[in-house]
């Protein structure tokens, strides 16, 4: 893992306080795996199940409650067959907060 990796995950952890350890290791699992030259992450829910030890119903909840409240986004291009493919939102790197934050900058 490099540098900016690192930073990510860092971002990341900062970025989700609020949500529940769950949505954190759903989020994380997305942010470690390997993407698409979208940033996209094609994997199967199973696996992703397996990688955080819960079951594939409570991994589907988890995931459609961060597709619904902005943390991550369905890419529907990079779908492959059933295997729907999601990216981290800019809410979920920290974007957000720190464009708010420069203008906020800026206005001052």
């Amino acid at each position: 893992m490099n540098d900016d990796a690192h930073a990510e995950i860092r971002n990341i952890f900062r970025a989700t306080a609020a949500l529940t350890p769950s949505q954190r290791l759903v989020l994380l699992q997305y942010a470690v795996q390997e993407r698409l030259p979208s940033g996209a992450v094609r994997v199967v829910g199973g696996e992703l199940a397996d990688a955080t030890g819960m079951k594939l119903a409570q991994l589907s909840r988890e995931r459609t409650a961060l597709v619904r409240d902005g943390w991550l986004i369905e890419s529907p291009a990079d779908r492959q067959g059933p295997t729907r493919a999601y990216r981290l939102a800019p809410k979920a790197l920290g974007v957000e907060d720190a464009q708010a934050s420069s203008t906020e900058q800026i206005a001052a």
